[in-house]
């Protein structure tokens, strides 16, 4: 054997076991990632569940031969991609990585604009309950006080109109 096949054999060992690490760390990764995805899906769709909405995503993130006319991130994890003759549903999990992330982005944003209006609301339903809260208070404490002031008198005597002392002869 000469010595430029020995240097390409051990070179091309080198390679091979290079080759092999990186596929081991990729494969690691991969597993991590796959974990990641799982649990990042289900907690977007307890987020979902809570507000109960789902989410429309744009077409254009997902790859098909066939023209998508809606995606729709369900509450329950599942992407609804409506097509001119069918629907299809699958767990967002199921896609490729870097779909799930775009679409866990996007999904991500549309539900934080909504919990922002959707606290809005609240509060102004809170303050509007304040309002009413105290306006009945003050309706309350007035009752209280006419109550307290109206003791029937043993000496009041009832009101006569003006009417009726015309009327007397």
């Amino acid at each position: 054997m000469s010595h430029q096949s020995a240097e390409d054999d051990a070179e091309a060992t080198t390679f091979i076991r290079q080759l092999r690490e990186e596929c081991a760390q990729i494969y690691e990764l991969s597993v991590e990632e796959h974990g990641l995805i799982q649990q990042l899906c289900e907690m977007m769709s307890e987020v979902q569940s809570f507000f109960k909405i789902g989410v429309d995503i744009p077409p254009s993130m997902f790859a098909s031969k066939e023209e998508i006319k809606k995606a729709t991130l369900s509450i329950r994890g599942d992407m609804v991609l409506v097509k001119s003759k069918i629907i299809e549903s699958q767990p967002l999990s199921k896609f490729d990585s870097p779909t799930v992330v775009a679409v866990l982005t996007e999904a991500a944003m549309k539900i934080t604009d909504y919990a922002k209006k959707y606290r809005e609301d609240i509060g102004g339903r809170i303050s509007l309950l304040e309002k009413l809260a105290r306006e009945l208070k003050k309706l309350h404490d007035l009752n209280k006080l006419r109550e307290k002031d109206v003791t029937p008198d043993q000496y009041m005597v009832p009101e006569i109109s003006s009417e009726d002392l015309e009327n007397t002869p």
